[in-house]
Order: structure tokens, then sequence, then C-alpha cells
């Protein structure tokens, strides 16, 4: 990414724990001091906390701290170095059929969309994103799950009344196979809650 250089770093997502410390042992810091020295030239990668024990909750002193990151590397694993490029995020949020900011947010947390993938790919591609509608997947065919699986799904997840799925949506939790208003996209087949859901 071309501009990666001129984000704030706190819009910059961070790497785990192993990643962060192999990337530093890859860029030869293995000394706290240096570590520091090296941060305030900005010569860390911006994917690194400043702070690395306030940061992470499973620091457990410097020395720990690297060999989690050389043992990551014997173990054959490379660390990310940036976020994806803007088409390839783009391109995972229509795969995941992404198709809200919260689900998005929900994507970034677990990690579904990549360890770097930004919370705000409006300001880390800023000559890229022109608007949330744009960058998140569409509503449309293929989208959705077909009836009949859709019924099948809501019976694995235990919803049991419209109510249940009422609740589940306004927590943020709704698949993103299944419609918010499964009346309406399924008007042709649609006899009711109590049908859909026996």
């Amino acid at each position: 990414m071309s501009n990666f250089d001129q984000i704030n770093a706190r819009n910059i997502p961070k790497l785990p724990i192993e990643q962060a410390a192999a990337l530093l042992v890859l860029h030869g810091v293995t000394k706290s001091a240096d570590f520091y020295v090296k941060y305030k030239a900005s010569e860390i990668p911006k994917v690194i906390p400043g702070d690395p024990k306030g940061y992470y909750s499973d620091y457990d002193g410097w020395q720990c701290f690297i060999q989690l990151g050389r043992d990551y590397l014997s173990a054959g694993n490379q660390p990310e170095k940036e976020p994806p490029a803007f088409a390839e995020l783009k391109k995972r949020v229509h795969e995941q059929r992404i198709s809200s900011r919260v689900a998005y947010n929900a994507a970034v947390k677990e990690g579904i969309l990549g360890v770097l993938a930004p919370p705000r790919p409006d300001i880390v591609y800023p000559d890229e994103f022109t608007t949330w509608t744009a960058f998140l997947a569409k509503p449309g065919e293929g989208r959705f799950l077909s009836f009949e699986d859709a019924q099948k799904k809501m019976k694995e997840m235990g919803i049991r009344h419209s109510v249940d799925w009422q609740r589940l949506c306004e927590r943020g939790e709704r698949p993103s196979d299944l419609p918010y208003q499964p009346s309406t996209h399924y008007s042709g087949q649609w006899k009711g809650w109590r049908d859909f859901l026996k």
C-alpha cells in the first residue's frame, strides 16, 4: 500500500503478539533499548504497538516476548507486515457477504478478514475508499440462503419464535446469510413464522 506511511499509527491494526515479536526479530530488534530508539526514530513498522507491555495482556517481559517471535519463525511462519490491499479486503468482504458496518466491525474483531484488516478502511485507504455502500457487499441474489436452508439454520441456532430472531438481530448477531426480514425476502414461500420455524 503506497500511502501506508502517511496513516496515523493509531488507525493501523496491530499484529497478534507472536507476529509482532517475529517481525521485530526479522528487523534485527531483540533488545528493548533498541526497540525504543528505533520506535522514536519511526523505524518500527506501525503494525507493532509502541508499548508492547501495555498493549498485550499476555505480555510476560521482553525476553519472553522476543522468544515468542523466534518460536513463531522457527515453526516456519511469517508475520504479516501491512493490511491487505484495498481490492483484496473488498473481495474478502464480498466473499463473506458482509453488508453492514456492524457486521464488518465484528468480522475485523474475529479476524475473519485477516489479522490486519483495518477497523477504519475509510482512513487506511483514503484514495480508494469512496463510501461504505460501495465497499460493503450488496443485498441481492446469492447473498441469502434458500428458504429451506434458512429454516434449517434457524433451527440449528435454536430460534423458536420471531422474538428470538428480533433479539438476536438487535444484538448485531444476525448471520450475514440470513435476511433481517425473512417474510419479505422469502415472500413467495412465506406462510408465517410458525411455518418457517417448524
